[in-house]
């Protein structure tokens, strides 16, 4: 039998892709685009008036601060109730029941997270389902955050994932909170730490900048 010359040849190894994370440019895009497209709802809708295009875009809005500053996984955030909310004056809370592996957790509410939602419960419809986030016709599902999201992101000029906004979640805490590790597995209901991190990986963006900074 013919031998072959490449038997003993080993594959190369697949550097693991580091997740993408936004800019506090695109971050900010993202926020500005929102509150525009929210503004101009309110503004057409007139004074005091509750149209159904002002509560679509301020869910939308509560939903991009939601999970830019939770990390909350797409299919956590579509099965959040409104029991699973907690505002108080200067605090608050999601609770997140069935996390992935059935996990539960409770991640704290950033200001600018719970500002959103509050604008948003003043306008949601207490008639319907027990669901936080509402569609036109119910409980707004994961493709339906997926499809708002997706454009709002294209209108803001920035490609943007529920995913993609759970990494900038975890990349912005490792890199401007300095939280460590263990804390922020916990917040993003990792069950190893192994699992976040990746997120202390370089990106192509670090490289670039550290090759510059020589002399």
């Amino acid at each position: 039998m013919a031998s072959n010359p490449a038997a003993e040849v080993k594959g190369l190894r697949q550097a693991r892709q580091v997740p993408k994370a936004l800019s506090q440019q695109d971050v900010y895009k993202l926020q500005r685009t929102a509150a525009a497209r929210r503004q101009l709802a309110e503004a057409k809708g007139g004074s005091g008036n509750v149209t159904p295009t002002v509560v679509a875009a301020r869910r939308d809005e509560a939903l991009l601060n939601l999970l830019l500053y939770t990390g909350l996984r797409v299919a956590e955030a579509s099965a959040l109730l409104m029991e699973d909310l907690v505002l108080n004056k200067r605090s608050g809370k999601v609770i997140v029941r069935l996390g992935k592996g059935r996990k539960y957790r409770e991640v704290p509410l950033h200001r600018e997270a719970r500002q959103a939602l509050r604008a948003y419960l003043e306008v949601r419809s207490q008639e319907q389902s027990e669901s936080l986030f509402l569609g036109q016709r119910g409980s707004l599902g994961a493709r339906g955050i997926q499809i708002r999201l997706a454009a709002l992101g294209e209108a803001a000029g920035v490609e943007m994932t529920p995913h993609v906004l759970r990494h900038t979640f975890a990349t912005r805490l490792l890199r401007e909170a300095d939280a460590d590790l263990v804390t922020v597995a916990a917040l993003l209901g990792h069950s190893s730490v192994a699992t976040t991190a990746i997120y202390t990986q370089p990106g192509e963006a670090d490289l670039v900048k550290a090759v510059e900074g020589l002399a």
